[in-house]
């Protein structure tokens, strides 16, 4: 399992950290105790099943609800985000650290400042981390590090995540694997995000890491609720405030993966389909393009 947690924490756990601010966002139970968040599609004669995952959970998680493990035994094929395979960290790690490394000669403390450098370290010798050791990278590569922070604060791991879990059954089942983007495209779209905004995030990031923990509970409760509503806010948030990352890092994602799901109607095979809850929620998300193209999916109950 190392080299899972490893693939989704520098990968996907950006959406879980996007939006670490201070929200009046909260789970509500409205009669729907842990209704999933999964939708399914049964009009081209197989059955599409779209979950929404939260890509780090505790063990005290599991099991998870039925509806999960029904679609996954219906399912012959699985679909996950990016590629889940022993070669990908290798990959992902290479990858990242030459995306990540400044070519120009500059440095994240000459990027930032030096003032801003320097407020931002001082308050994560707080949490015992420091920038130092990360001043050749890009904000981008530093903030999705601080996730490592995060996470922990919270007790959660990347470890007992939605898609490991069943990425790992998939595998000892004999199911089909696939992926909707690979490891390359997923970090070249990190990599593309215009440096203000990488600033803006990373600074973000650091400066209300003490908000974390509150709002990871929150979104986990949240998840395990079937509050797509209040799952909207926690997720999605941010980008509403920063159209740079949502073009990039949400809508153009959505629009390419609804492109690759879209092969998957009418097979003779039935597809579970793993994602992070954000793509599958509010507008512009992966349903409401496939529903454009006539595609009906219907919340499970």
């Amino acid at each position: 399992m190392k080299y899972i947690t490893k693939l989704i924490l520098y990968s996907v756990l950006l959406f879980i950290i996007i939006g670490t601010g201070e929200t009046s966002a909260q789970p509500k139970n409205k009669g729907n105790d842990n209704q999933p968040v999964l939708w399914v599609s049964k009009d081209a004669g197989n059955n599409i099943y779209l979950l929404g995952s939260i890509h780090a959970l505790a063990k005290q998680d599991y099991p998870l609800p039925k509806a999960y493990e029904d679609a996954y035994q219906d399912a012959e094929q699985t679909v996950f985000e990016i590629e889940l395979t022993p070669d990908a960290i290798t990959k992902i790690q290479r990858l990242a650290i030459n995306l990540a490394t400044f070519k120009d000669g500059k440095t994240l403390k000459q990027t930032l400042g030096d003032g801003q450098f320097s407020q931002m370290n001082k308050e994560l010798l707080k949490y015992g981390t420091s920038l130092k050791a990360l001043n050749r990278f890009e904000p981008w590569f530093v903030t999705l590090n601080l996730a490592n922070l995060q996470i922990a604060e919270a007790g959660i791991s990347p470890e007992f995540g939605v898609d490991p879990h069943f990425y790992t059954r998939a595998i000892q089942d004999g199911k089909g694997i696939n992926a909707l983007e690979t490891v390359e495209e997923q970090l070249n779209l990190f990599d593309t995000i215009p440096m203000p905004s990488q600033i803006s995030l990373l600074e973000q990031s650091v400066f209300e890491l003490q908000n974390a923990k509150e709002k990871l509970v929150h979104m986990v409760a949240a998840w395990r609720m079937g509050d797509v509503g209040a799952l909207e806010i926690l997720l999605n948030e941010e980008f509403l405030k920063n159209p740079d990352l949502a073009r990039t890092l949400l809508y153009q994602r959505n629009r390419s993966w609804a492109k690759n799901i879209e092969k998957f109607f009418g097979q003779k095979d039935d597809y579970l389909i793993i994602v992070g809850a954000g793509h599958l929620i509010g507008r512009g998300s992966v349903i409401d393009l496939l529903a454009a193209k006539g595609h009906h999916f219907v919340r499970v109950e």
